[in-house]
């Protein structure tokens, strides 16, 4: 055991995957992995290595017009969808994600309006108030050991009516995931709290990996919240 935990303790992208691939049930332990590789984790980015920033951003672009809207992003780390964000001129975006020391590093960046160190659970209801955000995004965040499917009941929650969900993640995790193969999407849509509107595919979304991006709106008896989701070939 040691010595896996020895390869996979590099920053690199091979060793990234497998982090990913061990599929961790400690959150502890997922939060450990990403506290010890926070300062190099922006290297994978950098390098070309993980579009899925980008690709979810121009997305977000697409379909919300107005630069002053509240958008928060679920687990954004370091801030680097945010950042992307900011170019296309939104500057109000916050952000919650469990592990401090990614947050540090976003603070640094200027990337977010308000960071809240917390993590999100199936059932547990966040410090985050209702109805408040325009539009929620994540990226990635939908991975082995990471969030689990129920939290989308907490996106809904702090999303306003007719307000925007962006998800995009890899596409092999719908199929290949304990947590996501024949639940997660699923789940989303037996709620009938939202309605799909876009579903893309993109190829290299993480390396060589494929993603998707599904694009929804949530729906109430008199408004709707929109999904969109987005994951790589």
């Amino acid at each position: 055991m040691k010595k896996q935990q020895q390869s996979c303790s590099n920053e690199s992208v091979g060793n990234f995957n497998c982090f990913l691939d061990r599929n961790y049930k400690d959150t502890n332990e997922v939060i450990k992995y990403y506290s010890a590789m926070a300062t190099n984790y922006d290297t994978i980015i950098d390098n070309g290595y993980y579009r899925g920033p980008k690709i979810v951003a121009s997305s977000v672009n697409d379909i919300i017009e107005d630069k002053n809207a509240l958008l928060i992003d679920i687990c954004g780390g370091t801030g680097s969808t945010a950042l992307e964000l900011r170019k296309y001129g939104f500057q109000n975006i916050d952000c919650i994600d469990a592990c401090e020391s990614m947050l540090e590093i976003a603070k640094r960046k200027s990337a977010y309006s308000n960071c809240i160190c917390e993590l999100l659970l199936p059932g547990k209801q966040s410090t985050l108030n209702a109805e408040k955000y325009d539009c929620v995004f994540c990226v990635g965040s939908f991975a082995p050991g990471h969030l689990q499917p129920e939290v989308v009941d907490e996106f809904i929650r702090i999303l306003k009516n007719e307000g925007y969900c962006v998800i995009g993640m890899r596409e092999e995790w719908l199929y290949t995931a304990d947590d996501y193969r024949d639940k997660l999407e699923p789940y989303m849509f037996k709620l009938k709290k939202w309605r799909l509107i876009k579903r893309e595919k993109f190829e290299n979304w993480f390396e060589n990996h494929s993603g998707i991006l599904p694009c929804s709106v949530q729906q109430t008896p008199r408004k709707q919240k929109i999904l969109f989701h987005l994951s790589p070939l």
